[in-house]
């Protein structure tokens, strides 16, 4: 089964925020609704039903994209898995961090022969 692409806008770390905000996932009832998601944790609805409808999104729907339902656990770890997605993404795309001073990097020493230093 092939990954399923995520928007650039995926809206997992600010429902992650609003969970933990909430008092944690078991504030939540056991067997989350869309109307669960999108009231506690902000997550568009038109979004939800076009995840569902690319079996993006776990759970199980019975008869339709409004019968959506998914196991507030299962959920819970789907937000943190595509928040942790998300943000590693962005944090790639707009920083870039210098190599901690301790470990060993390559470099061209004055002979041009690559040599590790630390």
């Amino acid at each position: 089964m092939l990954a399923k692409q995520l928007p650039a806008e995926h809206p997992a770390p600010n429902a992650l925020a609003q969970i933990i905000k909430l008092g944690g996932i078991a504030t939540f009832p056991e067997v989350l609704t869309l109307s669960d998601v999108v009231t506690r944790c902000g997550i568009p609805m038109a979004w939800l039903r076009h995840q569902i409808a690319n079996d993006a999104l776990p759970g199980s729907c019975f008869g339709g994209v409004l019968l959506w339902r998914c196991a507030r656990q299962t959920f819970f770890e789907w937000v943190k898995e595509h928040a942790d997605e998300q943000q590693y993404q962005l944090a790639g795309a707009q920083r870039s961090y210098p190599p901690h001073p301790a470990t060993s990097r390559a470099r061209t020493d004055y002979h041009g022969r690559t040599t590790l230093s630390h």
